[in-house]
Parts: C-alpha cells; sequence; structure tokens
C-alpha cells in the first residue's frame, strides 16, 4: 500500500501482481519520458525528460514514498523535442531533436510539430554538480540535422550519440569527446551502407535508435531494422564491427529498439518497440540473445507475451487500444545509483503497463510480476496520442535501493517494488 506523500496522488490500479505501488506525483500535468539519476550527499535526485512539454523535471526521491518536485527547467520550445536525458559525473547530457523525426514525417503533428517553429537540434551538457537543482549550461554539440534521440554517457571522456548527423538520411553512431565540455569534439562515427545522402543505393533499412551501451572495448548497437552490432571500441577512433544480429521480418517500423549486454552471463536483452495503435503493428518481442561466441549472437528464447488476469475487463491488451507491446528497460549507465540487471528484468509494455520476467534461465524466461494501471482521468497528451485514454508505460529506471520509476504519456511518475521471491 502505497504511503501517501503532501505532493502525492493516487491513481486507479487495473492489476497487480508481486509489484507493489510505492507513489505517484503529478508531475504538474506534463507527463514524462526519459529519465536519470544521481545520488549527492545522501540526496537522491531524479532528472526527467518530457514528450509534450520542452524542458526537465528535477525530483528529490530521497523517500520514495514522498517524492518531492523541486524544479522544472524549461527547455528551448518550438518543434525542440527534450526526450532524453543522461546524468554522470555531475554532468547532465540532454537530447535535442526536431519533433517527429526522420522516421514519421507524415504523422509528425500526432507528436505535436507546429509548422513555421524553430527547432533546436544535438546535445546539451549541463553542469549539475555545482548545483543539482539548477542546471547549469557548459556547452552545446551539433549535428546541424534533426537532432539526436537515445545517447549514452557513463561518465569520463566520451558521448555516444544516436545522431541524424547532416548529409545523413538517418541516426547513426557519434562518438563525441566532452573532456573539455564547452567545446565537444567528435572523435568517430560509424553508419551502414545506404545511410548516407550521398550513397546511389538509395538508404539503408537501419536506423542507429540507441544507445550504444559501452561495456569495456566493445559497444552494444541497437539498429533499428538492420538488427543489434557488437561493435569493438578498443581504438575509440576507429570502431570495428565483430558480431551481428539479424532480426528478419520481427518488429515494427523501428526494429531494434535496445540492446543491453549483460556480460557477467555471456547474455544480452534485444527489445523491439510497438508503434501502431490497436493491434496494427508488426509482431514485436523481447529476446534473450547468447553472446558466448560473440562473433555469432543467436537468439536464445523470447519472453512471455503478457496476458491480462482476470481482473482485467478485456481478453487481451490490444482490445483495450492503444499501443500493445514492448517499449524500455532499464538502462544503467554503470552509475552506482541504479541497480544493474541481471536476473529480473523490468520492462515497459505500453498499454500492458509494467512487466517483471525472471531470467535466471535464460531459455525459458517467466513472467513474475506485473503493475497495470486503471484508464487516467484527464487527457494530458497532445493532441491524439494515445488514441483511446489508456495508460503507455513508456521508460523504466531502476534505482540501487529497488525502486522503480515509470513514466507514462497521460500520467504523472509512477513510483513501483518488486515484492515477489527474491531473484538477485
Amino acid at each position: 500500500m502505497a504511503r501517501r506523500g503532501s505532493e502525492t496522488t493516487s491513481i486507479p490500479v487495473l492489476e497487480a501482481h508481486n509489484v507493489e505501488l510505492v507513489a505517484h506525483h503529478p508531475m504538474g500535468k506534463r507527463p514524462g519520458f526519459k529519465m536519470a539519476m544521481q545520488e549527492v550527499g545522501g540526496t537522491w535526485y531524479l532528472y526527467v525528460g518530457h514528450l509534450w512539454h520542452s524542458g526537465w523535471s528535477i525530483f528529490d526521491v530521497t523517500d520514495p514514498y514522498d517524492p518531492r518536485l523541486v524544479n522544472f527547467v524549461e527547455g528551448p520550445g518550438g518543434n525542440t523535442w527534450t526526450l532524453q536525458v543522461q546524468v554522470a559525473e555531475g554532468k547532465l547530457v540532454a537530447a535535442y531533436e526536431r519533433i517527429g523525426t526522420y522516421l514519421d514525417p507524415g504523422r509528425a503533428a500526432m507528436w505535436g510539430y507546429t509548422p513555421g517553429l524553430p527547432n533546436e537540434e544535438g546535445v546539451a551538457i549541463f553542469d549539475v554538480a555545482t548545483d543539482p537543482v539548477n542546471p547549469r549550461l557548459l556547452g552545446r554539440f551539433e549535428t546541424k540535422a534533426m537532432g539526436t534521440h537515445r545517447n549514452y554517457y557513463d561518465g569520463g571522456r566520451y558521448m555516444h550519440l544516436a545522431a541524424n548527423m547532416e548529409g545523413f538520411r538517418s541516426n547513426i553512431w557519434v562518438c563525441v569527446d566532452i573532456s573539455d565540455p564547452s567545446s565537444p569534439k567528435e572523435v568517430s562515427r560509424w553508419s551502414l551502407e545506404g545511410q548516407d545522402e550521398r550513397d546511389p543505393t538509395g538508404g539503408a533499412k537501419g536506423s542507429h535508435h540507441g544507445p550504444a551501451f559501452i561495456e569495456g572495448d566493445r559497444a552494444y548497437l541497437a539498429y533499428g531494422r538492420s538488427g543489434a552490432f557488437v561493435m569493438d571500441v578498443s581504438d575509440m577512433t576507429n570502431p570495428r564491427q565483430v558480431g551481428h544480429f539479424d532480426i528478419g521480418s520481427f518488429g515494427s517500423l523501428i526494429g531494434a529498439h535496445t540492446f543491453l549486454p549483460i556480460p557477467d552471463r555471456n547474455i544480452a536483452i534485444l527489445t523491439t518497440e510497438a508503434i501502431l495503435e490497436n493491434g496494427k503493428d508488426s509482431a514485436n518481442f523481447v529476446t534473450i540473445i547468447d553472446l558466448a561466441d560473440e562473433t555469432k549472437p543467436r537468439a536464445m528464447s523470447f519472453l512471455p507475451t503478457p496476458v491480462p488476469s482476470a481482473q482485467a475487463p478485456f481478453d487481451s491488451y490490444v482490445a483495450r487500444g492503444g499501443k500493445f507491446g514492448p517499449h524500455n528497460i532499464p538502462i544503467w549507465n554503470h552509475q552506482a545509483c541504479l541497480k544493474e540487471v541481471k536476473n529480473l528484468l523490468p520492462l515497459c509494455y505500453f498499454s500492458a503497463g509494467l512487466r517483471m520476467y525472471d531470467i535466471r534461465d535464460p531459455y525459458m524466461p517467466k513472467e513474475v510480476g506485473y503493475f497495470v494501471p486503471g484508464d487516467p482521468e484527464e487527457r494530458l497528451s497532445r493532441p491524439h496520442l494515445p488514441t483511446n485514454l489508456i495508460p503507455q508505460y513508456e521508460d523504466v529506471l531502476w534505482d540501487a535501493r529497488g525502486y522503480m520509476y515509470v513514466s507514462d504519456k497521460n500520467y504523472g511518475l509512477t513510483i513501483l517494488k518488486y515484492t515477489g521471491p527474491a531473484i538477485d
């Protein structure tokens, strides 16, 4: 049972099993998207990018049962998305992206694009070490095109961008040196044949969704319809392909969405992402990949598709409407304040809420918990997504204390905790 704090509100719970509602915060009616965290002197700060509002919310979640909104930082506005944030070593890396992206130009208005308004693009780097509540701009990196999507920064010298660079048809992987954040410098870039506009083949089917996950001298890239790649980055100036997993015809327009290695187990989690509503999408999946031979990654199993419990008034989540399928899993970026995925996997599943999977046996993953909220009472998304006024769980961040922070298109911030059998 959630303990009501001074700024929290209640939300309806449709179904729950082995996952407890800790708190819900209305977030000033600005639904969140991607999230990041840092712990400073015993205070836990949560940073939230937004889908429908330009800017970032900052929370004090030292007491997860009483989350406190301590600041909203205005973004550049116009047609600029500020969806994505990363925090490490006192730096906040914020993505700037033109609303709609190259993937969906015909439906850009559905995402809030307004013809005639300007937009920023690239990356902004902020200092959140000096004052964690009031970010101070340190520098910018520009792509001269539509900007960046899901980026990676775990501290140190390099940030890794999923960037639509000038002269490219879709997002490529770009490594940038921010040892001097006031003057970021490109170190290297990697792309597929056909992504360069000068390539006469007419375009590649893949696009780097991001984030690149860096583990030692390896980088793991989710590359859309072209699948997933294992890269050698022992020389960051010259990344080299080691292995490739082709997802074939599975997955939506996005294709390979997230590629997260679990290095202690020689496996990785590969997700796709549902895009279209009301069952009109292609088959989407989450698979466990065997990396024992990294030159030949292979699928070991697929996570079971969520099925409504007897508590739900529908027989399938497709019947509920909106998007049904996988989206985000926790990306911990080697941060001590975040929990590393090993044997228990949280997964946002849009209309099916948050699902928990036991992946100790990579050949037989099992669902061991879920939390599905009831329908929201007020539409906060704009203008028309999702079509039905239902939950659409987007992102999950998992802190080292075991609390999970979930964003949604029409709700504020939801904080959950797994309460099932111990799975470490």
